[in-house]
């Protein structure tokens, strides 16, 4: 089984990613958060504030991929405690404070299962594939600048294409970090250089 942690800016696009590579009975999702407050409204589809990112998600995938792609749905936040089997993969799609992340992780490895992140930094448009925690992060958790849609939809993407690759030839250790701005030569730059 698969468990996507978190449906903000990367879990959300990542599952869209993820459900037309992987079987979506053998993905759960886990989210207990809405709308409300922070900024993830501007990286996901149009909604209320006080819709659950589980049911955007549901009803995003619904509308655009049909009733194949729907995976299982969970209003919950994820601790690594429970139901857990040998062999699970989790990918932690959080923003979380550092403490609550390393120890779900280690509730999760507890269980035999296997852990990878994926985050990301705006100001840096740098997107991290790991499985191991972030060495330097924020204690409190969250980002240094709030990601673009754009980003997001790259970072939940090129996860979804790792995951994949992933789960038909699995790695001890995955560490892959993609600069985005390193690609990209601003406009004015290009403005310049056409002059």
């Amino acid at each position: 089984m698969i468990h996507v942690i978190g449906l903000g800016g990367i879990g959300f696009w990542l599952t869209v990613g993820l459900v037309r590579s992987v079987p979506s009975d053998q993905i759960t999702v886990w989210d207990d958060d809405t709308l409300v407050g922070g900024r993830g409204h501007m990286r996901l589809p149009y909604a209320l504030p006080e819709t659950s990112k589980v049911d955007l998600l549901r009803g995003f995938l619904l509308v655009s991929m049909g009733e194949m792609s729907i995976p299982h749905f969970t209003k919950e936040r994820f601790t690594g405690r429970g139901a857990l089997n040998p062999g699970d993969l989790i990918l932690d799609c959080t923003d979380m404070p550092r403490r609550n992340r390393s120890l779900m992780w280690t509730y999760s490895k507890k269980s035999g299962a296997k852990c990878l992140r994926a985050s990301y930094d705006g100001k840096l448009s740098t997107i991290v594939l790991s499985s191991g925690l972030p060495l330097i992060a924020p204690e409190e958790g969250g980002y240094s600048e709030i990601p673009t849609l754009s980003l997001s939809m790259a970072a939940g993407g090129m996860a979804a294409e790792v995951v994949r690759q992933y789960i038909q030839r699995p790695i001890e250790h995955l560490d892959m970090t993609i600069s985005l701005g390193e690609m990209f030569v601003p406009i004015q730059e290009r403005i310049l250089m056409l002059e």
